[in-house]
């Protein structure tokens, strides 16, 4: 008499092994969990640099000086009617100025620095590379982790 193999058996540990497999080329696409949070976070850090850098250039454009503060650039995008479509829609986000450092480095310049997580530059989007186009000082590619500083010239138009 012969005995019938158990598929049950066979299945099961071809399904692990489907599962197991799926991990690992997830893993190894994406990246670890802690690397996706990662990459999320310098993006929001340089989205940040990318939107007061904004800011500060349609109130340098306006008012031909550059604001003390994000406060003062963010007030201005909100009180002031720009004829500069950029600076229509470069409202700035409270929780974005918070992740960056500003201050006045020259008459027509200004040092904005956040804390990055990888070396890196984030990945190439549509969003990041507008401000990378108008700001060619942010297309620099980032060879160290942690504190990263951009001294962008602003520009009259």
């Amino acid at each position: 008499m012969t005995s019938k193999p158990d598929l049950g058996l066979i299945v099961a540990i071809l399904s692990g092994f489907a599962v197991v497999a799926a991990i690992i080329a997830g893993l190894t696409t994406v990246g670890s969990p802690s690397t996706a949070r990662d990459r999320r976070l310098d993006d929001a850090h340089y989205q940040a640099i990318g939107a007061v850098a904004t800011a500060a250039q349609c109130y340098f454009e306006t008012t031909h000086r550059l604001p003390t503060s994000i406060d003062e650039a963010r007030t201005a995008l909100v009180a002031m009617n720009y004829d500069n479509r950029d600076c229509e829609r470069g409202a700035l986000r409270t929780d974005l100025e918070e992740l960056v450092s500003y201050e006045v480095a020259a008459p027509d310049r200004i040092n904005l620095c956040a804390e990055f997580r990888r070396s890196s530059p984030p990945e190439s989007r549509r969003s990041f590379q507008v401000y990378a186009d108008r700001f060619p000082e942010l297309a620099a590619s980032r060879t160290e982790i942690g504190r990263r500083c951009y001294l962008i010239r602003l520009r009259r138009v």
